[in-house]
């Protein structure tokens, strides 16, 4: 999916909608959240996999960020995947719920 928003964005955006889709993913299946991070017990062969998926996307999606200067340059995507993880932990009782918490990660908590 990271490659196929990188084609249809020009604009530094497919990041965002990828975190977007991945958090309530995550958010709506509960139990990959431990997926997401690699820390599934019984089915670490497939967790494993999965995270490496998730981190290639990651790297790929967070350098057209960087590029586009729609991600902070010293974010890596270790820690993306991990706020995306906690984002998708508060959401699981209302996935809906992750787009707010995806707006104030990138705004931040500041006032506009």
């Amino acid at each position: 999916m990271g490659h196929r928003l990188l084609s249809a964005r020009q604009d530094g955006g497919a990041l965002r909608e990828w975190l977007l889709f991945l958090i309530t993913r995550i958010a709506e299946c509960r139990g990959l959240a431990a997926a997401a991070l690699g820390t599934a017990g019984e089915s670490a062969a497939l967790s494993c996999t999965f995270h490496e998926d998730l981190q290639e996307a990651a790297d790929v999606l967070l350098t057209d960020a960087w590029e586009h200067k729609t991600a902070r340059s010293d974010l890596t995507a270790a820690e993306l995947l991990t706020l995306a993880n906690a984002i998708a932990g508060a959401c699981e009782t209302d996935p809906q719920d992750a787009e707010r918490f995806l707006d104030l990660a990138y705004s931040g908590l500041a006032p506009r």
